[in-house]
């Protein structure tokens, strides 16, 4: 029976249908309904019937109609409605807003998602074609509108970023995006989005302070780091690098020494009367007397030497060349000509002198701590013969330094062990021949 092959869900009302027409009720119908295929898969059928001929009482007597079949534009419908409601999905989870402006025309649309933005009433009632141009802000209404316009003449997209005055006075930022287009009937259109990103916008200028805020901080930091690691290793006084940048920088000449040969040579720079100024004119006056020797250091140097002060008076310079000393001597006495010069200072004249050692090492001979030792060894005796000189470190001075130390320790072990044996021998006057002294003497056993 035909009846049997129809869904179960479209019989009830497949049914009525057909009693109205057979009771005279309604002349014609038009039926949709699914029915079975022979093969077992159900299809769908539009259906158009009327009577042609009827009883005497005016029910239909015969009625002619015909059956299509309409499952693939059933299909087809089924999956615009699902498109459609993913893309009302879509638009209500991303909060954007679909317009489309008849330019021929003037009518303007909105759906809900720019009715909400816009603050405009969603009861479906007519937009004014005017509406959108009342609620730009003064300041981006020229640039707004030029730029729709500019598409239009173009018949090509646009987007751009504007302010919106609501109706209750508050103010948001909308970012659009439009395409210029022709209906089937050739009617010029223009279909859009908006979507409004005030709070994002906003979230990123707070982002991009904080960032700017963050840079700024971290610049601060590196420059306190730098600053911290500028004053652990220079001399807050004299700016000049202190004894623990000398250490690396010395080990590191030694190094590439070691590995590409060349010549260090270390000036010990000792100050001669400093500390008479000290004594006298206060601890001001030594200060600027220092400044004044790292100075007068900075300017008998190139860019390639180093220039440390390494203790209260004393300074370190370090050469490194490939050359006779003769450049070594230029530049000892150059600093000793300059430092004895007098230095003004508040109405007194400054004077004080240096004493330098200097001592030489090449290749992988190299050695840092001993090269400062050696150099130690020349200012000494420098300083040994009358000061405001200079003395190169040499195998006869090592010789000599070793033995006045083994002779030095000598003596305080003599000393330690009651070795030392004195005599005195009594002194007279020739005239009178009284006594009037000793004369003491010490033998060492």
């Amino acid at each position: 029976h035909w009846l049997a092959r129809v869904h179960p869900d479209d019989i009830e009302n497949l049914l009525a249908m057909i009693a109205q027409q057979h009771t005279g009720d309604v002349r014609r119908v038009a039926m949709v309904y699914r029915e079975r295929h022979l093969d077992g898969h159900y299809m769908w059928i539009s259906s158009f019937g009327a009577p042609v001929e009827w009883y005497s009482d005016g029910r239909p007597k015969r009625i002619i109609g015909t059956d299509t079949e309409i499952t693939e534009s059933k299909t087809a419908e089924a999956e615009m409605t699902r498109l459609s409601r993913r893309l009302e999905l879509a638009l209500e989870v991303s909060r954007i807003g679909v317009f489309e402006a008849n330019l021929a025309t003037g009518d303007l649309y909105w759906d809900n998602g720019v009715r909400e933005m816009y603050g405009y009433p969603k009861d479906g009632s007519p937009v004014l074609p005017t509406v959108w141009e009342a609620m730009l802000h003064p300041e981006d209404a020229r640039m707004a509108q030029d730029k729709v316009w500019a598409a239009v003449d173009k018949q090509g997209s646009y987007q751009s970023e504007f302010r919106i005055v609501r109706p209750d006075g508050t103010v948001r930022l909308i970012r659009t995006k439009g395409t210029y287009y022709r209906d089937s009937d050739r009617t010029p259109k223009m279909l859009g989005v908006n979507w409004d990103v005030t709070e994002e916008v906003a979230a990123k200028k707070d982002l991009e302070h904080a960032m700017a805020l963050a840079e700024v901080r971290n610049r601060e930091l590196e420059e306190a780091k730098a600053r911290i690691e500028h004053n652990a290793l220079h001399d807050t006084l004299t700016g000049l690098p202190n004894r623990r940048y000398l250490d690396a920088w010395l080990t590191e000449r030694a190094a590439h020494c070691h590995e590409a040969g060349g010549t260090i040579a270390l000036l010990h720079i000792d100050l001669d009367r400093f500390k008479q100024i000290n004594d006298t004119l206060g601890h001001a006056a030594g200060d600027a007397m220092l400044v004044h020797a790292a100075s007068l250091l900075r300017t008998n140097l190139t860019r390639d030497d180093f220039v440390a002060r390494v203790g209260g008076d004393e300074f370190i310079v370090v050469c490194g060349y490939d050359g006779p000393a003769t450049r070594l001597d230029k530049i000892a006495r150059g600093i000793v000509d300059q430092m004895r010069q007098p230095v003004p200072y508040e109405g007194h004249f400054c004077r004080f002198g240096a004493s330098i050692g200097i001592a030489v090492q090449s290749g992988r001979a190299v050695d840092a701590k001993r090269l400062l030792i050696d150099a130690d060894i020349a200012l000494y005796r420098a300083k040994r013969r009358g000061r405001n000189g200079y003395e190169f470190f040499s195998e006869a001075l090592q010789a000599e330094t070793v033995n006045t130390k083994r002779i030095a320790d000598d003596i305080l072990r003599g000393i330690e062990q009651n070795e030392f044996l004195p005599y005195y021998q009594p002194l007279f006057d020739a005239q009178t021949l009284d006594l009037v002294g000793v004369e003491a003497l010490a033998r060492w056993n």
